[in-house]
């Protein structure tokens, strides 16, 4: 397996409009817990079928504007993205993106 690549600890997500964020680090970090849902049972790698079922639905409406926001994401969830966005090859604004519809 590859070596991780890391996430920035502040980096700018864009997500639909349909998402409104008073405070954005706060409630995407909040949100983020939500990433161990496509997790096998074993914890170590993503469930494949749960990806794509998920995601279709985000995937379809790529061509949506989207809102930046500027965060800071907590050292305990960046592994966990990182590890997610390797396996999965989806950017970060759409994982971020499923832990608020999941």
């Amino acid at each position: 397996m590859l070596p991780l690549k890391p996430i920035a600890k502040r980096t700018t997500v864009y997500l639909p409009p349909t998402i409104n964020l008073r405070k954005p680090t706060a409630e995407i970090n909040d949100k983020l817990v939500r990433l161990h849902s496509l997790l096998c049972e074993e914890k170590k790698s993503v469930c494949l079928h749960t990806i794509f079922k998920e995601f279709e639905q985000l995937l379809s409406v790529e061509d949506m504007t989207r809102v930046g926001y500027q965060i800071v994401i907590q050292e305990s969830h960046r592994d966990l993205l990182a590890r997610v966005r390797q396996q999965t090859g989806l950017s970060v604004s759409l994982l971020v993106s499923y832990c608020f519809i999941a």
